[in-house]
């Protein structure tokens, strides 16, 4: 019986010596995502977040827009706004060094919609902190924008809002069913523009939108500390900004990934 025993615990021993070093091999060898070969304008499909408003039936995979490529990564923000928060918890002076929004992106949310495996592809990059230049040449107000800071996922400046999206209709947004849930502020109405027809008559046309439109939020800081700018639901960008602590306004993260292998 000692004997048997023996063996047994011999053989159950070796059987876990296998099953971990496979275990350690299977994850040491899991493929990291790869978005080769895509270029500016395309959209591609990166991570989970609860779109739907359905929580039965899990996550759905997350779209977003290639906006930059360079240097072997690429600039993606998400095609539609993917939660409804106030940029600041509470009204008060803040830029987006400081604000709860970039402390939510950067923890809270790239958790939950990116695994451990998706997260080593997200690039680590200086955000700057984006003067606004108007009121600073004024010479009227002055708003403190805060230092640059280091993180893997925020919000687009006005320059940068300005640069990729460069009309009003490109810089509309629409909010998941998830965001509309949490209170997301959306305008149904229809949006017109003119333009002169072979006549040379003056004539208006209307855009082609996908359905309510939202505000989203910007990192630049408003007309005072305690605004920030957005982006309105026409598409325009308030740079006198709205107060920091409204909580109808949606999040629309943009972040960097890798699309070559640096190894």
């Amino acid at each position: 019986m000692k004997i048997k025993r023996c063996i047994f615990t011999v053989i159950f021993a070796v059987c876990m010596i296998i099953v971990a070093s496979c275990d350690g091999q299977t994850s040491s060898n899991v493929s990291k995502p790869v978005f080769g070969g895509i270029a500016v304008g395309d959209y591609i499909k990166f991570g989970k977040y609860e779109q739907d408003n359905d929580l039965e039936n899990g996550k759905e995979e997350i779209e977003w827009k290639v906006i930059e490529i360079n240097n072997g990564a690429a600039l993606l923000i998400s095609r539609y706004a993917l939660d409804c928060m106030p940029y600041n918890v509470e009204e008060s002076d803040v830029t987006w060094e400081t604000c709860s929004l970039r402390e939510w992106m950067n923890g809270t949310f790239i958790n939950e919609a990116f695994d451990e495996t998706e997260q080593t592809i997200i690039v680590t990059s200086t955000v700057p902190a984006d003067e606004d230049s108007i009121y600073h040449e004024e010479g009227n107000y002055y708003t403190y924008c805060g230092n640059d800071t280091t993180d893997r996922v925020f919000l687009l400046s006005k320059k940068e809002a300005d640069k990729y999206f460069y009309s009003f209709d490109k810089k509309l947004c629409y909010p998941t069913a998830y965001a509309v849930s949490q209170g997301a502020l959306t305008v149904d109405d229809k949006m017109y523009y003119g333009e002169f027809d072979e006549n040379g008559e003056w004539t208006e046309k209307e855009y082609e939108k996908e359905g309510p439109s939202c505000v989203w939020w910007l990192r630049t800081p408003g007309l005072f500390q305690f605004n920030a700018s957005i982006i309105d639901a026409y598409g325009g960008i308030w740079e006198l900004g709205e107060s920091v602590d409204r909580d109808d306004f949606c999040v629309r993260p943009a972040l960097w990934i890798m699309i070559e292998d640096g190894e």
